[in-house]
């Protein structure tokens, strides 16, 4: 077996170079060093305009006399009576559905006999409670019968 080849478990090391020197520090800037460092880095010009720039306070804004204007917000977009129109029509979608889906319960009964929490769920694709709650409607309105208890419970056309 050759050097190069690695054993099972092995594992290959890479040779880490060490640094070349001792590392260079980073210049902390203090306002006595700042203008050193500008007169490295900059040209002499440049160097003074900076420093003649951020040994001027800046000048302090007048403060008007006078209030601002409040302002005032607009008027909503709907008013109240035309809230309560788009309200009862969505109020009548949401029993159009639920008038649907009773319908759909009882055409499924009337099909194959009787039906389960778990086969309105699939059919209404609805949540658990909700399948529930139809079925409840039904059985007040008369139109199935309740059969059974628990998981065995079935809801049967009159």
């Amino acid at each position: 077996m050759t050097d190069d080849a690695l054993q099972e478990g092995e594992s290959a090391q890479i040779p880490v170079s060490e640094p070349i020197g001792e590392p260079i520090p980073e210049p902390i800037l203090t306002p006595e060093t700042a203008p050193d460092i500008l007169s490295e880095s900059l040209p002499a010009s440049s160097a003074e305009t900076i420093t003649e720039v951020e040994s001027t306070p800046p000048e302090p804004v007048p403060v008007s006399e006078s209030v601002p204007e409040k302002r005032v917000a607009p008027p909503p977009a709907h008013t109240s009576e035309t809230s309560r129109i788009l309200l009862r029509g969505a109020r009548e979608k949401i029993q159009e559905v639920k008038k649907k889906n009773l319908e759909k319960i009882v055409h499924y009964i009337e099909a194959n006999g009787s039906i389960g929490n778990d086969e309105i769920q699939a059919l209404l694709k609805c949540a658990d409670a909700t399948a529930t709650r139809y079925a409840l409607i039904l059985v007040k309105e008369g139109k199935v019968l309740k059969t059974g208890k628990g998981p065995a419970l079935r809801y049967v056309k009159v």
